[in-house]
């Protein structure tokens, strides 16, 4: 503190973030410089403070360094720590002593002996916890808890979609626990009730997935959801899907939020997005057990019935020429880039469907394995049917001489420069290669893998 003139100047600095009076009004005289400081500016702080102190100590004598020590134990502070028991050494950087990996495999003890180490010791304070998990691991394992769970959800969608006249609701959300059950609240979302939250009864024997969908709610999670959306709502997501398949999670999440009267939540389009999942899975494993029933298990029975014009015949119907007419093309609109240069590929999941054709059966009708036998196209002297005219060899419009057709319709390909054939180079997926009748009814899919329209 030093006197002048017009008063006091004096310096006053908040180390903690203690709030600076800034709503005081200042007082005639006094000069007051205020600054507030973070964790780090605080540990730089005190770091040059002991630079500074260790240098005029050692510049002291050894009469004045007794006579400090002296005050410094008359007022209780305690004797700096002997230099061999002080650590000097810089603050490690993030390298391989300073990590500690997190993975599927580490032991929950060690685990938690390393988050401990990490929040608790301050010999560990500054070490770097690496979550070595990727997104592969953890779809993997979010599958692997759904599995065991999936044919008790499709007995308890079952039962919320086509209720017993009998039997009342198992989970009744409105009415009172019943005797040997627990209650547990949850945060829904419910298109058409509006509701934010539900009370659901569960049961000693049952988990509380299980009991959601009994109740009219799928989880987001298969262990502890914290958030479930109405399985009316999933429904009509399933709809509108069907006809406006680009309509994506995060716009129909944004629908949910502005009827919510909320802003936009991302935990809602997560929530969206995995209910969904679960919700599509549930209903493809009802559909089996439906075909099922029916004995429609065979191989290739869709595609045999697929059309009923087309492949549905009467009791002595005359056979016709053309028993069927379909086409089959390519588009390339739906590229997917090839994710081993890249990275690794995340999602290894496969989808089973009767329309797609497996990429192990595309795969062996390679280009090279099927370049020898030619395409099956008619020549000039080949069998030409009974009732199509027969050409005429003495005309010759064009004057194209015979063999010159068939040569070209052998030798023909698609002009593509190479610089289109380099760029498709880095797609896995490059399209769909369909194939339908002629009432518009889809019978076969394939991927279009590391190839075009070949």
């Amino acid at each position: 503190m030093t006197k002048r003139k017009g008063g006091v100047s004096r310096s006053v600095r908040g180390l903690i973030g203690v709030p600076a009076p800034y709503n005081q009004p200042r007082q005639r005289g006094l000069v007051q410089d205020v600054s507030v400081r973070g964790v780090t500016q605080i540990q730089q702080y005190t770091d040059r403070v002991d630079k500074r102190r260790k240098i005029v100590e050692n510049e002291m004598s050894n009469e004045t360094r007794q006579i400090v020590e002296a005050i410094q134990q008359d007022v209780g502070i305690p004797p700096p720590p002997a230099p061999d028991m002080m650590d000097d050494s810089p603050p490690q950087a993030p390298g391989d002593d300073s990590w500690v990996d997190i993975d599927d495999h580490m032991e929950p003890e060690s685990l938690a002996q390393a988050v401990e180490a990490a929040v608790i010791d301050p010999k560990w304070s500054r070490r770097y916890l690496r979550d070595a998990r990727t997104w592969r691991h953890r779809l993997s394992r979010v599958q692997q808890n759904w599995a065991p769970l999936i044919e008790r959800l499709v007995s308890a969608y079952l039962r919320w979609r086509y209720p017993s006249a009998n039997a009342t609701q198992p989970n009744n959300v409105e009415g009172e626990a019943c005797e040997g059950s627990i209650p547990f609240s949850i945060t829904t979302v419910n298109l058409y009730s509006m509701e934010s939250s539900v009370t659901i009864n569960l049961r000693d024997d049952q988990v509380a997935t299980v009991a959601l969908v009994e109740a009219g709610y799928l989880g987001s999670s298969p262990v502890d959801p914290s958030i479930a959306i109405s399985l009316k709502t999933l429904e009509l997501y399933q709809l509108i899907r069907q006809r406006k398949p680009s309509f994506s999670y995060e716009a129909f999440a944004k629908v949910l939020c502005d009827l919510y009267q909320v802003p936009y939540r991302r935990q809602w389009r997560t929530a969206l997005a995995d209910a969904f999942d679960v919700f599509l899975m549930i209903r493809r494993n009802i559909d089996a057990q439906i075909q099922a029933k029916l004995g429609r298990t065979s191989a290739h029975w869709r595609v045999l019935n697929a059309c009923p014009p087309c492949m549905y015949e009467l009791e002595g119907e005359k056979p016709l020429k053309y028993r069927m007419f379909f086409a089959i093309d390519g588009n390339d609109s739906t590229k997917r880039v090839d994710m081993g240069s890249f990275r690794q590929q995340g999602d290894m999941r496969i989808f089973e469907s009767t329309y797609f054709v497996p990429s192990a059966e595309v795969d062996e009708w390679t280009l090279s394995q099927v370049q020898g036998r030619g395409p099956e196209v008619p020549t000039s002297d080949g069998n030409w049917d009974d009732d199509e005219e027969q050409p005429d060899e003495s005309s010759n419009h064009n004057d194209v001489h015979e063999g010159e057709v068939s040569d070209c319709t052998r030798n023909w390909k698609a002009a593509q420069t190479d610089t289109k054939k380099r760029a498709m180079g880095i797609f896995d997926e490059t399209g769909w290669f369909a194939s339908g009748c002629r009432h518009g009814l889809i019978l076969w899919v394939a991927d279009m893998i590391q190839s075009g329209e070949q």
